[in-house]
């Protein structure tokens, strides 16, 4: 199964999730809904978030 297929499938098709994206710890999209389109300053902060919660917490996304 393909990331693409997952989102599209399993997240999207269950009806709970409106939008979804997948991204690599380095900020490569793997797959994304159609029209989400998360903006690089979002992705950076939530690879961030991984190693660092607190930023997150306090600001949000």
């Amino acid at each position: 199964m393909s990331w693409q297929t997952y989102i599209d499938d399993t997240l999207l098709g269950s009806g709970k999730i409106a939008q979804a994206a997948i991204y690599g710890l380095d900020g490569t999209l793997w797959a994304s809904s159609a029209g989400f389109n998360p903006s690089a300053e979002e992705v950076k902060t939530i690879i961030e978030s991984f190693n660092d919660v607190q930023k997150v917490q306090a600001n949000g996304i």
